[in-house]
């Protein structure tokens, strides 16, 4: 088997794997959604429910497996447009244990770390009370 036949078959894999992860993380939402909507607390004036922080925790569960179904579906993309597995930042592949690790990332190590350290830098020193 020739490098970019290789090259092709571990694509291949990886759409087949961030499928199946597709599959799993919408059937979560899918039971999170039907959560949702069975138990709806009661948010009358004066009157809480035990249920309120399920409901919520259920909310924040939503939008983070809304946010991974997004991000899997740009890595998708980026398989068909043979874009998969190159930084958008710098041009250059992401090693494919990273890609093991987080495949519906964008950015290679380095990339990934320059980034952080620039989030990092604009919060400031921690202060303390």
């Amino acid at each position: 088997m020739s490098s970019k036949e290789s090259e092709l078959e571990l694509i291949r894999q990886e759409r087949q794997r961030i499928l199946a992860e597709m599959k799993d993380v919408q059937e979560d939402l899918a039971d999170v959604e039907r959560q949702l909507e069975e138990n709806r607390p009661d948010f009358g004036l004066g009157r809480g429910s035990p249920q309120l922080y399920e409901w919520e925790m259920n909310l924040a569960r939503r939008d983070r497996l809304q946010g991974r179904v997004e991000k899997l579906q740009v890595a998708l993309d980026r398989i068909q447009e043979g874009k998969y597995g190159i930084c958008v930042r710098c041009g250059q592949p992401i090693s494919a244990e990273r890609l093991a690790v987080l495949p519906a990332t964008q950015l290679c190590a380095k990339c990934a770390r320059e980034l952080a350290e620039q989030r990092k830098k604009r919060r400031g020193p921690h202060r303390h009370r």
